[in-house]
């Protein structure tokens, strides 16, 4: 199999990690070998010892890290507890290395910098000097003020908010009955709470979520349902959708998303910090340069453990579909399910994002679900062909792509399925659960 641009990106930073310290390192041994014996360049010894020993730990604990992310990603992919027990040791340790190699490396640099000055000539020196005089300690200011306290950062809590509302059996009982029902046919658990919102996924999740306008946030098992996919979808579709996510609290989906969301939220907490990017709004923070190693090692950190990351994800994936197809008298209403919400996410998702951008206002006079309605209708083309090597959209989990979803159904595409996945027409679905 050929090399993916993924592969080239972690053997990237691989080699920008272990090969930093080394080449800093080059200058001052080359020098020491030069000088060896000159007595009136006996100063330069101790700088460029300084640069060696500085160097030759930035590097050793270097290649100790890439050498444990690696062994690490190899066992994340024998169980998902393996995954997340690797994952989380990983991140714990990460920031206290990346915090210690970016202190090395710059004193290291400066003390190299100061070794290689004499040969300059001119005042090529005295520049020299004062540039490390003036940067080291702005760096070392730059890593402990700003740096640091952001690798300290407590785990996220994991809510989220959400544009939506709870519902309870009194206000949807229909609702509450098809999903009893899903539950009862496909043997998976019932949720503690069924949510119908505006976000551009249906989802499960026991993340604590905060619904529009709400101070304190539901808990437990929470079923997400949206409107917006609702419209067009008939009520086996809907139900193989149900199916497919409660599927995830029976296998203890949610629960695992729920642990690794968090630290995964955190790592990529890490690297942000280590991001000094020129662009970057917040200038105190420092040159790039200043972390780039220690952003290379949290970078091939992050890209080692995806391959497991995706294939757990797929296999929970597979599953799930499985389960969502029982669900419905036929695994076709699964693919159509499939195809129509990965075709309809690109006319639905944009509106959804301009009714974000406008602070929740919508500017149809009926309202947001009838501007969804209008663009649908409106919308040049619904080919879910065309979709079929896209995912599904989804907050918090990355899905395989739409056709390997519908041949592991062992459902075969033909035109009547893609004529059905293609309708514009609205299907009635939200009148008949009593929800419009």
């Amino acid at each position: 199999m050929p090399p993916t641009k993924e592969d080239a990106f972690s053997r990237k930073q691989y080699w920008i990690a272990l090969a930093t310290p080394i080449v800093i390192a080059l200058p001052p041994l080359l020098v020491l070998c030069l000088i060896w014996g000159e007595g009136y360049l006996a100063f330069i010894y101790y700088f460029a010892w300084a640069a060696l020993a500085c160097c030759a730990p930035a590097a050793a604990l270097s290649y100790t890290t890439l050498r444990m992310i690696q062994r690490m990603g190899k066992e994340a992919m024998k169980s998902r507890e393996a995954l997340l027990s690797g994952f989380e040791q990983v991140e714990r340790i990460l920031p206290r290395n990346t915090m210690i190699s970016a202190v090395l490396l710059l004193l290291g640099g400066g003390s190299a910098v100061i070794t290689i000055a004499p040969f300059i000539g001119g005042r090529g020196f005295f520049y020299c000097v004062g540039v490390v005089i003036i940067l080291v300690p702005m760096g070392l200011w730059s890593l402990f003020r700003h740096v640091y306290p952001m690798l300290r950062r407590p785990l996220p809590d994991g809510a989220g908010r959400v544009t939506g509302r709870a519902i309870t059996r009194e206000q949807a009982p229909k609702v509450w009955e098809l999903v009893e029902q899903v539950s009862t046919r496909a043997r998976v658990v019932m949720p503690d709470n069924i949510i119908i919102g505006l976000d551009a996924s249906f989802y499960a999740t026991e993340s604590a979520l905060y619904l529009s306008g709400a101070t304190q946030p539901v808990t437990g098992r929470s079923l997400f349902l949206s409107v917006p996919y609702m419209a067009f979808m008939s009520r086996d579709e809907l139900a193989v959708v149900i199916g497919h996510e409660l599927a995830h609290f029976t296998g203890a989906d949610t629960e695992y998303t729920l642990k690794f969301a968090r630290i995964y939220a955190r790592a990529h907490q890490h690297y942000e910090a280590m991001d000094l990017d020129e662009n970057e709004n917040d200038s105190r923070k420092g040159p790039p340069w200043l972390t780039a190693p220690a952003r290379a090692l949290v970078a091939y950190f992050l890209s080692n453990f995806d391959l497991a990351v995706q294939h757990w994800s797929r296999d929970r994936e597979f599953l799930a579909d499985a389960v969502g197809a029982a669900a419905a008298p036929s695994p076709a209403a699964a693919a159509i399910a499939l195809m129509r919400t990965t075709t309809l996410a690109h006319v639905i998702e944009p509106v959804l994002h301009t009714f974000a951008y406008n602070g929740g206002r919508s500017s149809h006079p009926g309202g947001l679900l009838a501007s969804v309605l209008e663009a649908v209708a409106q919308a040049p083309e619904l080919d879910p062909l065309k979709h079929l090597e896209e995912s599904q959209p989804h907050p918090r989990e990355s899905h395989p792509p739409t056709q390997q979803r519908i041949e592991a159904l062992g459902v075969a595409l033909n035109a009547d399925l893609v004529l059905s996945a293609s309708s514009r027409e609205p299907s009635g679905l939200l009148e008949e659960l009593g929800l419009r």
